[in-house]
């Protein structure tokens, strides 16, 4: 989603603070400028080599976070970090001592609103009347999913959804023996010979029409087209004066992630559940070791209610 919806600058000022710089060179491995970026920051004149520190804005991981942006009173805010192996965040040289994330610290650093007198007791007395809140907000989810060895196609059910939860964008990206060794780049993706990709919800598939490519023949530009509305569509940039950070061959290259905007739905969707699979062609065989991505973007409602003496949250029943 960051190499979706940052320009190219970002990484030069508030993206390099949380780590934030994505490759620009045909190189998958080591020397590319944005290793290079992250090298110089994370193993630059510190003492000792290698400590440093970094800030990570929520609104980048949460959809509730950049959408919902009022005070939140009387209610607990928890944060809950699963860690994963060191895999799949150290990218490193063939033959060298495999690295290790030491994380010393991790803060959690959020406003505290503290109201006045008068400010208070309203506060206090819509908890005493059971006040309901609707809070409407996009909701990210990411599901993965292992591609059959040898495949030329490919049908990957995402799910049900169901009111309170409409999708609006989806974003897929394949990767081809990336997950969990140092050795390979896991920030980058591989087009594996795509030929052609949509979504379907439902019987509505997206887009419309059969979108073909063949990445070897430089025939993809309709999928680069659709990758770099993203920032239009979700967060109404204008194009002419905000595009997306990857160039065309980049794109091809490293950052090959198929959008589609399916916002647009029928009425019928209102009140029904939805069902979400994408379907994939390919090129060639599918090879070892395929793993698909997909970042699922949804509207999402939920309540926050009180009981008299506190609020606590509730799903939302009715759809959209």
């Amino acid at each position: 989603m960051g190499v979706a919806k940052f320009p190219l600058d970002y990484s030069t000022g508030a993206g390099l603070m949380q780590c934030w710089a994505p490759n620009t060179a045909d190189s998958q491995l080591i020397n590319t400028k944005g290793y290079e970026a992250r090298k110089k920051y994370i193993i630059g004149d510190s003492e000792p080599v290698g400590t440093f520190s970094f800030m990570i804005e929520l609104e980048n991981v949460f959809g509730f976070v950049e959408d919902y942006a009022k005070v939140t009173y009387g209610m607990r805010h928890r944060l809950t970090l699963v860690r994963k192996s060191d895999n799949d965040a150290i990218l490193r040289a063939t033959g060298v001592k495999a690295g290790k994330v030491n994380l010393t610290k991790v803060a959690w650093m959020m406003p505290r609103v503290i109201p006045n007198d008068d400010s208070k007791a309203e506060l206090n007395q819509l908890v005493e009347d059971g006040v309901q809140i609707d809070v409407g907000y996009r909701m990210r989810q990411c599901n993965v999913a292992d591609i059959p060895k040898n495949a030329t196609s490919f049908d990957w059910r995402l799910g049900v959804r169901t009111a309170p939860e409409k999708p609006r964008y989806i974003l897929i990206a394949l990767q081809e023996g990336k997950s969990n060794n140092q050795e390979k780049n896991a920030s980058v993706f591989d087009h594996l010979n795509v030929t052609q990709m949509s979504v379907k919800l439902n019987d509505t598939k997206y887009p419309a029409r059969d979108v073909t490519a063949d990445f070897a023949k430089h025939k993809f530009v309709e999928y680069y087209k659709m990758f770099s509305n993203f920032s239009q569509d979700y967060y109404g940039l204008d194009p002419l004066t905000s595009g997306t950070s990857m160039y065309l061959l980049t794109y091809k290259k490293l950052f090959p992630i198929f959008y589609f905007d399916v916002s647009k739905q029928s009425e019928r969707f209102d009140q029904s559940v939805v069902d979400v699979t994408v379907r994939m062609k390919f090129g060639v065989n599918i090879p070892d070791n395929v793993i698909a991505h997909a970042l699922i973007i949804s509207d999402r409602r939920i309540i926050f209610k009180s009981d008299g003496k506190k609020l606590n949250i509730e799903e939302y029943k009715d759809a959209y």
